[in-house]
């Protein structure tokens, strides 16, 4: 009977037939493959699991990396909202019965528009700034605070309106450009 299972018709042995599918042209014995192909095995699991741990230890690392970048964006991103509702408090300009103009921010004698807070707001997240920016609001800042105390700030605001409309529009642009790169946290975080 030829069975090519049981060996019939020039069915190769196991010892051939793993021999052959490894490329070996040896007289192993069964137990020598057998100890070959577990040691392979062996070895295979090893390098698995040492490049498996390489690789995690990698992403952790990415993750964390991420996250922190996360953070460091959330913080800017803070940081801008207060640049923005500064710039809409000096956007927005009205004129007196004289007929000259001024910034709404500069329409309340008593409480200046929340803008003397604001300003401190903004001053204190200057670090997740760019530069830039800072530099122009620190301009308007100083112009604020050198109006001198017996001027009210309505008159102060006439008085200082082109300058303040400048200094604005000076904060939008910068914001617009930062805006461009406001994802890239590594550049941002090397020129501070």
């Amino acid at each position: 009977m030829n069975d090519p299972v049981r060996g019939g018709w020039g069915a190769p042995k196991l010892s051939e037939a793993v021999s052959y599918i490894l490329g070996m042209n040896s007289s192993l014995s069964i137990p020598e493959l057998v100890t070959l192909l577990l040691s392979s095995a062996v070895v295979s699991a090893l390098v698995t699991a040492s490049l498996n741990g390489v690789f995690g230890r990698l992403a952790k690392k990415d993750e964390y990396k991420n996250a922190y970048y996360k953070l460091v964006l959330d913080r800017r991103m803070k940081a801008y909202e207060l640049i923005e509702e500064l710039i809409v408090k000096v956007k927005i300009a009205i004129a007196d019965e004289d007929g000259k103009t001024y910034h709404i921010a500069f329409a309340f004698e008593e409480e200046n528009f929340g803008l003397n807070r604001l300003m401190v707001s903004v001053m204190g997240q200057s670090m997740w700034l760019s530069d830039e920016l800072f530099q122009a609001t620190r301009k308007l800042n100083v112009l604020m605070y050198s109006r001198p105390k017996v001027q009210g700030w309505i008159d102060f605001g006439k008085a200082n309106y082109q300058e303040i409309a400048n200094l604005r529009t000076e904060i939008e642009q910068l914001v617009v450009k930062d805006m461009m790169v406001l994802h890239d946290i590594p550049q941002f975080l090397r020129r501070k």
